[in-house]
């Protein structure tokens, strides 16, 4: 249309001919089949708040052992369990999903555009760290790991087996 003429009526109705009004989820599945790009950025900070305050309390946890010299509440291989789940969980628990919540908040309202490109790809992508954020915190309970054998999460010697010389797997023990 031009911006001399004003449109005409037929016009003006051939534009909303194949416009369909699909119901917006209300409830839960307003966050579960999100599409809007504030909807899932909102999801991602929540998911973010969560793990700040799982992180937050690890930091606790640490802060209150270092409280003196000596022992108090830990013994020192739980200690360094709770100082490496603490940097995961808040750096690929906290601190990335933020990023990525702002940036689904502001890039498209930055840009112009109506939306993030691939939606429903992004919020499967959400829903696909929400289970990975479960079985990072998960893993303190879990046989072997930082809770009950406190070697599980080790950095520098993955691959290497556990220095004691037992082998300790998640749901049973088979030990030399």
């Amino acid at each position: 249309m031009s911006a001399i003429y004003p449109p005409s009526h037929d016009a003006v109705h051939d534009d909303h001919r194949h416009d369909h009004h699909h119901p917006t989820p209300t409830g839960w599945r307003r966050w579960l089949y999100a599409t809007n790009h504030k909807d899932i950025g909102t999801l991602y900070l929540l998911f973010s708040f969560t793990m700040l305050m799982i992180g937050g309390v690890l930091a606790l946890l640490i802060r209150a052992e270092l409280f003196q010299p000596g022992l108090q509440l830990v013994n020192p291989e739980l200690f360094n369990q709770l100082t490496t789940m603490h940097g995961l969980i808040m750096v690929f628990g906290a601190i990335m999903p933020a990023f990525v919540g702002f940036a689904n908040w502001m890039l498209p309202l930055q840009i112009g555009a109506s939306d993030m490109a691939f939606a429903r790809m992004n919020n499967f992508i959400f829903w696909l760290m929400v289970p990975a954020g479960i079985m990072l915190v998960a893993s303190f309970l879990c046989p072997g790991s930082a809770c009950c054998r406190l070697d599980a999460v080790r950095t520098a010697d993955a691959a290497d087996g556990p220095l004691d010389g037992h082998q300790y797997f998640c749901h049973a023990h088979h030990g030399g």
